[in-house]
């Protein structure tokens, strides 16, 4: 019997030693293969890799020495930039002139950075690059984590925004959610009846005060603030609390009154829940004053995570142009609030301008767009 417990406890020992070893192949060993076989094929894509930068270049000198227009450069990158196909591992395959060319996609598990990478790619950039994704406030957000970036010196110029394609998965998600309009979007209108689904990108040159040509500063993005509610998965609270504290600190951070906007560039869909929500917050941050409010996605539709930056370009050409941009398609304004949305553009002295994003989960982002 001794020596069947010696043995049962021999067996026992080395069959926790290999245990043992086999967990420290499949937690040390592992990974550090897997990273050197992911650097070899790094380096095995480098010289693809400037080629494409090395082609850039070429372009930037011809334009330089005149031997091709802006135009011409410009349509060559977009033939670029409209070529690459995502191969599904870790590659872009770039097809100009007949060539195959692998470019290393530097994050190739977030799929959802797709427009971020590509743009990266092709002006080069390698320094910082991030996606954010917070469902309609994703590039307003985009565009106050620019401006951190910058305001604690971590970065001179960030190119920000966003970019959101019309999807037939988007469209089933919204038609499910029952606030698509049959009729078309009614910002802050009596009879709204949901939201028009919109497509597009927008972009935008954030620089520091530093490096900036003072000559081409359209305006300057002078508060920001992104508050979490967390009220519902999808609708806003309806006394507007989520919207209200992100003006509020927005205006704070900017270190001016409500008084100080001349002009609000409303989240404003359409739908029955977020205008009534969006409304009271206007209300409560700024009345008596509230000052002219208008929701440019009747004419755009709503571009989902592009609308932070899409409205941004607004914000900053209402500021540059002096003048108000008008609500389409409101008709009746609606009776619960205090105020009506201007319905027709308007000339006028701007210095200060809100522009509002508000997501789903409450993710409320509000921006302060200020004349230089």
């Amino acid at each position: 019997m001794n020596n069947i417990s010696i043995s049962i406890k021999i067996y026992t020992i080395v069959a926790i030693l290999v245990i043992m070893f086999m967990l420290f192949i499949l937690i040390w060993v592992l990974p550090i293969v897997k990273e050197v076989l992911y650097q070899e094929r790094m380096m095995a894509l480098r010289p693809p890799v400037d080629m494409v930068y090395n082609y850039l270049d070429t372009l930037q000198n011809k334009v330089e020495t005149n031997q091709i227009s802006k135009d011409d450069a410009k349509r060559k990158i977009f033939e670029i930039v409209s070529s690459l196909k995502y191969d599904g591992g870790k590659n872009y395959v770039w097809i100009n002139d007949d060539k195959n060319v692998f470019i290393y996609h530097p994050n190739p598990k977030n799929i959802g950075a797709d427009f971020t990478e590509k743009v990266a790619c092709f002006f080069g950039i390698r320094h910082h690059i991030t996606t954010i994704s917070t469902a309609c406030s994703s590039s307003a957000n985009a565009i106050m984590y620019a401006a951190r970036l910058i305001q604690n010196r971590r970065i001179d110029r960030v190119i920000a925004g966003g970019s959101d394609a019309l999807t037939r998965f988007a469209l089933n998600g919204f038609y499910a959610l029952e606030i698509l309009s049959p009729t078309g979007c009614k910002p802050f209108d009596q009879n709204r009846n949901g939201l028009t689904i919109g497509e597009g990108a927008a972009v935008l040159l954030l620089e520091s005060e530093d490096i900036a040509d003072s000559k081409k500063i359209i305006c300057e993005v002078k508060g920001f603030a992104n508050v979490n509610e967390a009220f519902h998965q999808t609708a806003s609270s309806s006394d507007g609390y989520g919207a209200s504290m992100a003006m509020q600190k927005a205006l704070s951070f900017a270190n001016i009154q409500p008084t100080d906007i001349q002009y609000i560039n409303a989240h404003g869909t359409g739908t029955e829940i977020n205008d009534l929500s969006e409304g009271r917050a206007i209300e409560k941050v700024f009345a008596p004053d509230i000052p002219p409010v208008s929701s440019t996605k009747a004419f755009t539709g709503h571009t989902l995570g592009a609308a932070g930056a899409v409205e941004a370009v607004y914000a900053a050409l209402a500021i540059r142009e002096q003048m108000i941009l008008p609500s389409l398609n409101c008709q009746y304004p609606m009776q619960e609030l205090s105020f009506k949305p201007q319905t027709e553009i308007k000339s006028a002295e701007i210095k200060n301008v809100i522009s509002n994003s508000f997501g789903f989960g409450g993710n409320n982002t509000t921006l302060v767009f200020s004349k230089v």
